[in-house]
């Protein structure tokens, strides 16, 4: 990892990379991200201090997802930077010097010996928001992860005269970010698997002519990565949450569910022409496929629409300590998670990245990192 810039000559604005090359064990050639932080005017260089300067880098990269254990990168590049230009203020760097690490160039995919560049997301005076790209740093979650369990094991050791080496840690910290990789991969093929599920259950509506649709919500936490879908039943009046696909009993499907179905039938008084959802210890909730209503839900904005539910003037809304918004309306109980909420409000992620399909597909293809540690 390390930090190139690009000068334009034209204005004097220097705009700043943080750039990752991994070598392909298979064919040698070193690919290549580079991510784009941001730019600053000569002018700017010379005026702002260092703590100003430091706070717009924790910002940029704070906007864009990036680790701030990356910035020392940027500051000692700007630093540098800031160097020459001061030394030389009426003589600016000449433009061949600062693009002798640049490897992007008019955003086009460039060609040199041994080095291929396969994905380039910089863009020359647009700025990618969060949603474009979810970028982690495995090596350095690592290295963090071992500095930290080295110190508790150190600590820990004196108290109780048992102390493990440097090795062992390594060994089960690796083990670790291993384990991790693994349970990211499985959330991730459970998710594309619930998608054909439930692409199968939208089609069965078409069928039957109902603006029924099963909506999937993707997220990633921010925190540690990890990739989560919520189900929501949604159309004809309805927003309800399902805990599992399982839950949806289409017309003559009970069977393919229940083993006890007929019993079922009896107990509560269940029709086989009719659409239910198992709401366990609540019973069976009857869906009318065709039922007409004013309430609009937006499926590309699922949290979006409970909010304005919530601000409703017919709706009633409490807290759970579960970290739930529960919100009571037209008769349905719904809730909203805190964190969607919180995230929706500021307009950034703080807890969740939301993503569709091919976004979770694009978050895969950067599991090979966890490869690079082995």
């Amino acid at each position: 990892m390390f930090c190139s810039i690009k000068k334009n000559s034209k204005n004097n604005r220097y705009s700043f990379y943080l750039c990752d090359r991994q070598r392909d064990k298979e064919s040698g050639k070193i690919k290549c991200s580079d991510k784009y932080i941001m730019s600053l005017q000569k002018e700017e260089i010379i005026k702002l201090t260092d703590e100003e300067v430091k706070n717009k880098i924790e910002d940029s990269c704070i906007k864009k997802g990036i680790s701030l254990f990356n910035i020392d990168y940027i500051i000692n590049k700007y630093n540098e930077l800031k160097n020459s230009v001061v030394i030389s203020d009426n003589a600016p760097l000449q433009e061949e010097e600062l693009k002798s690490n640049v490897v992007i160039k008019n955003n086009i995919t460039l060609q040199t010996d041994n080095i291929e560049i396969v994905k380039a997301e910089a863009i020359e005076n647009i700025e990618p928001d969060y949603k474009t790209v979810i970028m982690f740093d495995v090596k350095q979650e690592y290295s963090n992860n071992l500095k930290q369990a080295l110190k508790f094991e150190k600590f820990f050791g004196r108290i109780y005269d048992v102390q493990k080496n440097t090795f062992e840690v390594e060994k089960e910290e690796l083990e670790k970010i291993y384990s991790k990789r693994e349970s990211i991969e499985k959330a991730i093929q459970y998710i594309l698997s619930e998608k054909k599920e439930v692409d199968l259950i939208n089609y069965r509506f078409e069928e039957l002519n109902s603006n029924l649709r099963l909506v999937q919500d993707i997220y990633i936490r921010c925190y540690d990565k990890m990739p989560g879908s919520e189900l929501w039943l949604v159309g004809c009046g309805y927003i309800e949450e399902i805990d599992n696909i399982d839950r949806l009993i289409m017309a003559y499907g009970g069977n393919k569910v229940f083993d006890n179905w007929n019993e079922l039938k009896e107990e509560y008084n269940l029709d086989d022409n009719k659409f239910y959802i198992d709401k366990e210890e609540n019973g069976f909730k009857e869906i009318d496929l065709y039922r007409t209503s004013t309430l609009e839900v937006n499926k590309d904005d699922i949290t979006g629409t409970l909010i304005k539910i919530m601000f409703n003037q017919g709706s009633e809304v409490g807290y759970s300590l579960a970290d739930f918004i529960d919100i009571k309306f037209n008769g349905s109980d719904l809730t909203l998670q805190i964190e969607h909420f919180i995230d929706w409000i500021n307009n950034k992620p703080v807890f969740n990245y939301k993503v569709d399909i091919e976004g979770l597909k694009q978050f895969k293809e950067q599991l090979y990192k966890y490869d690079n540690l082995r």
